[in-house]
């Protein structure tokens, strides 16, 4: 509760503009708006939705990160644009206070509507306030390589240990080969380059962060916190460091830039967006948009479908779809229209394999209609035993075509089935000779 929170002696309020001016009357601590320049100020009970991030203050004194009674407490002013006019801080380390409410008058929030109408709302926030930096109490040297072969970067990222929030790991060497193996949002493996002048200077962000003389851990004692590991080796020696939400604990300011300037380096915040940029790069580095059915499988759940697209056009499989069941996420997560446009490749391919996975998407979304059609000749998928998307009544469908016809590769219904762990079906071929209509 906020009644936790100490209460500091009465601030001046720091306004956001001169016509957004507010009085300040220190016994009850309220701000009277000029309600000629925003207007009537309604009281809220919490904040409404902030877009945007917030950006932690460093304290000078000891601290407690997830502690209610550490955080700095705002009183805020919001106009009917959700743009902050005034900022107050009222509870919290004193020394944090000029900081957190420049902080807080850069915040935007998601406007306040009463009958239709925007408003203006006054509210209490809170800023998460970090503990002083934990410096380096000895000096290691930082190894010496003659040259960038001896040189190789990692970080393994998950969750939201740093931005972007993500799961991946990369791993760049020292000619700039990248290999990045993401989970989340691109669940997939691909290599790429760099420049190698852009490890080089990698290298010398390392030797400035004095690398070595940092500590291998800064974690603090909380469960289910996300995490990132960055290491590097050069001329054989290696030194690794955990991040586990380590500026709640003082971690070096210098150690979050140099994970930074890892990530931007590798181009991870343009690969996992899965945009034009993506496409780009991935085409320049000679990766076959044709054949890469793990690549547009992986692709399914990305903020962007400009590569996803971009596979489909080329005739990627479908195949790896149902290997990594990125399109049942996405059907969960709403993306109904990437999940048309599967069932629609799927529909006008020939190939068993990609129209085998196009009546497995049908089933799941328990579309009849659709899955009949993958059964028509002359492509007709062979068999068809499975419950729809609820798990309720099965569905058979009669396929008119023979369980042993073979695609161009030689596999049969069967085989992908088997492939793909599709037991029911395997169980549908394997048992009955003969199909019922629905």
């Amino acid at each position: 509760m906020w009644s936790t929170f100490k209460l500091a002696p009465p601030r001046p309020i720091v306004a956001a503009s001169l016509g957004a001016l507010l009085l300040c009357t220190a016994s009850a601590r309220t701000l009277l708006a000029d309600e000629s320049v925003i207007g009537a100020v309604i009281d809220l009970d919490r904040p409404p939705d902030m877009t945007g991030t917030r950006n932690p203050v460093r304290s000078s004194q000891p601290v407690e990160p997830f502690s209610m009674e550490d955080a700095l407490k705002l009183d805020l002013v919001v106009d009917a644009a959700g743009v902050v006019r005034s900022a107050r801080a009222i509870g919290g380390p004193p020394d944090v206070y000029d900081a957190g409410v420049a902080e807080a008058l850069t915040w935007h929030f998601v406007p306040t509507v009463r009958d239709g109408v925007p408003v203006a709302v006054r509210f209490t926030s809170s800023l998460m306030v970090l503990p002083p930096e934990i410096l380096p109490e000895a000096h290691v040297p930082f190894p010496e390589a003659d040259h960038l072969d001896a040189v190789s970067i990692s970080l393994l990222n998950m969750g939201c240990g740093i931005n972007p929030c993500a799961s991946f790991r990369i791993d760049i060497d020292g000619a700039g080969l990248v290999q990045f193996e993401g989970e989340s949002p691109l669940a997939a493996r691909v290599d790429y380059r760099i420049p190698a002048e852009r490890v080089g200077t990698l290298v010398e962000s390392f030797r400035r962060a004095d690398f070595f003389s940092l500590r291998d851990s800064y974690e603090i004692d909380v469960s289910d916190m996300p995490a990132s590991t960055i290491s590097i080796t050069v001329g054989g020696v290696t030194k690794s460091i955990l991040d586990g939400s380590g500026r709640a604990m003082g971690m070096p300011v210098a150690l979050s830039r140099l994970e930074g300037e890892v990530v931007q380096a590798a181009m991870v915040p343009a690969l996992i967006a899965c945009g034009e940029e993506a496409v780009t790069l991935l085409r320049a580095n000679g990766v076959d948009f044709g054949k890469a059915a793990d690549l547009l499988a992986g692709s399914v759940n990305c903020p962007d479908d400009a590569l996803f697209r971009a596979l489909l056009d080329a005739g990627a499989p479908l195949t790896g779809v149902a290997r990594f069941g990125g399109t049942l996420d996405a059907i969960r997560f709403g993306f109904d229209a990437r999940w048309a446009a599967l069932v629609a490749a799927a529909l006008r391919r020939s190939a068993i394999g990609d129209r085998a996975v196009g009546l497995r998407l049908a089933i799941r979304a328990g579309d009849l209609d659709i899955a009949r059609a993958f059964v028509a000749p002359p492509f007709g998928v062979p068999v068809l035993d499975a419950r729809d998307q609820e798990g309720r009544t099965p569905v058979l469908i009669e396929a008119g075509a023979d369980v042993t016809a073979q695609d161009p590769t030689g596999r049969t219904i069967r085989d992908y089935a088997v492939a793909f762990d599709w037991t029911d079906i395997v169980g549908a071929i394997d048992l009955r000779p003969a199909f019922l209509s629905p």
